[in-house]
């Protein structure tokens, strides 16, 4: 797919759908209107993702993902799943026990 004369909003609506799993759901909980270019956009992801090799976290890390006062239970799940991809192998017993 070549997008050399493509605007930034289109260039970057076709990066998110390179994506998968961690950097999906990365992409996926940016603020709108955050990113204002695709330079923008590219350099948030190679911030995020740099090392390429990043260190999971123990399924410890899970007991401080609390709901935060008025957050939206979507929200709370959505985030609560971004961080459990993040973390060494866990069962998804463990997984309920803490979001509960």
């Amino acid at each position: 797919m070549e997008l050399h004369d493509a605007s930034d909003a289109v260039m970057c609506r076709a990066f998110s759908l390179t994506l998968a799993d961690v950097a999906q759901l990365w992409f996926k909980q940016l603020k709108l209107k955050c990113i204002s270019s695709f330079i923008e956009l590219s350099n948030a992801f190679l911030a995020n993702f740099i090392d390429g090799k990043k260190k999971l976290k123990s399924s410890t890390h899970l007991n401080n993902i609390i709901q935060k006062e008025g957050e939206l239970l979507k929200d709370y799940i959505k985030c609560f799943n971004f961080e459990s991809l993040q973390v060494r192998k866990h069962s998804d017993e463990i997984a309920l026990n803490l979001i509960m």
